[in-house]
C-alpha cells in the first residue's frame, strides 16, 4: 500500500518506523478528532490545518485502541458533486469509491477516509452504491512539475468555456435518458480524438493536451494528473517542519486539490501555470446528504 507520507510532510521520517510508531501512539492517546461505530474507531492527528494521519483501530476492554491500519490524509476546502458511486471494500479494511464527476463526466476512484460513517451507512440502508452525493477529494502527490500554460487568446478562452457548458448540458441530458445527447457526446469524443491524433503528428504532447486525469499503473486510486493551477499555498508540517504545497487545480473540468512536498516539486507554482504529477486520490463522502 502507498501512503504518500511525503505529500503531507513526513518525507524525512517515512522510513523511520520508530518515529512513525511514536506519532501513531500519540494519535491513539490524544486524537485531534475521532469517530466511532460500535467498537471501531477512526482517529485523526493533524500535522497541518488540513492534513495529517488517520489511525483505524478497535477499542479494547481497557478503553485503549488497538491499531489495525493507518493512512495519510488531506482535506480540500471545496466539495465536489459526484454521481453513480460504487464502493469496494478490500481485505485490509480499506474502502474505495468509484464515481463520476457530475459536471465533467470524468470517471475516477479514491480511497475513502471516513470508513466508520460508511460502515454505519451500509448497515443502516443495506446499500453499497449511491446515485449522487457530495465528496471532499484531494490528491497526495508523489512527484510533480510546474509547466507553462497552453496559450489561449480571449476568443479561444470564450470558445473553451462555451464548449464546456455544452458538454455539461449533454451529460445532464444523457443521465436523464436522452439518447440523442448520448450520441452527440460520443460523436464529440470521436471528433476530439481524431483532432488530437492529427496534432500529435507535428506537436508536443503537452501542447496538445491541456489536461488529463488518467489511472497510473496498477495502484488503486493512483492517477497521473495535468491541470491548471488556480491558486496555491505553502504550508508547514508542525511535526517535521517540512514544507508542502497545497495546489488548487482545474483538471479537465474537475476542481481538485493536491498536496506535494516542496522537495518533490520541480519548479515554482504560480497561478495560471500548469501542474503535472502522479498522485493518490483520497477523501470523504457526505453520507447524510447522499441520494440512494
Amino acid at each position: 500500500m502507498t501512503r504518500n507520507l511525503s505529500a503531507v510532510g513526513f518525507k524525512s521520517i517515512e522510513k523511520r518506523r520508530k518515529d512513525i510508531s511514536e506519532i501513531l501512539r500519540r494519535i491513539t492517546m490524544l486524537p485531534d478528532s475521532f469517530f466511532c461505530h460500535k467498537n471501531l474507531v477512526e482517529q485523526y492527528g493533524y500535522a497541518g490545518d488540513d492534513f495529517g494521519l488517520i489511525v483505524y483501530g478497535t477499542r479494547q476492554e481497557n478503553d485503549t485502541v488497538k491499531v489495525r491500519r493507518w493512512n495519510a490524509f488531506a482535506r480540500s476546502d471545496e466539495a465536489i458533486s459526484i454521481e453513480r458511486v460504487d464502493f469496494e471494500r478490500f481485505p485490509n479494511g480499506d474502502v474505495f469509491a468509484y464515481c463520476e464527476h457530475s459536471d465533467s463526466g470524468q470517471e475516477f476512484e479514491f480511497r475513502l477516509n471516513n470508513v466508520t460513517e460508511y460502515n454505519a451507512f451500509i448497515r443502516g440502508t443495506g446499500r453499497r452504491e449511491l446515485a449522487s452525493c457530495r465528496a471532499n477529494v484531494a490528491g497526495l502527490c508523489e512527484v510533480g512539475s510546474v509547466l507553462f500554460p497552453v496559450l489561449r487568446d480571449e476568443d479561444a478562452e470564450r470558445e473553451r468555456e462555451s464548449e464546456a457548458e455544452i458538454k455539461r448540458d449533454l451529460i445532464r441530458r444523457a443521465r436523464e435518458g436522452d439518447e440523442d445527447a448520448e450520441r452527440e457526446l460520443y460523436a464529440r469524443a470521436e471528433a476530439m480524438a481524431e483532432a488530437v491524433r492529427e496534432r500529435f503528428r507535428d506537436e508536443d504532447i503537452l501542447s496538445v493536451l491541456e489536461g488529463y486525469l488518467l489511472p497510473f499503473g496498477d495502484k488503486d486510486s493512483a492517477f497521473a494528473a495535468l491541470g491548471d493551477i488556480i491558486s496555491f499555498e505553502k504550508k508547514r508540517n508542525r511535526i517535521t517542519r517540512e514544507y508542502v504545497y497545497s495546489l488548487k487545480l482545474n483538471v479537465t473540468g474537475v476542481p481538485l486539490s493536491a498536496l506535494v512536498n516542496a522537495h518533490d516539486l520541480v519548479g515554482m507554482p504560480m497561478n495560471g501555470m500548469r501542474f503535472m504529477g502522479v498522485c493518490s486520490l483520497q477523501g470523504t463522502i457526505d453520507f447524510g446528504g447522499a441520494s440512494i
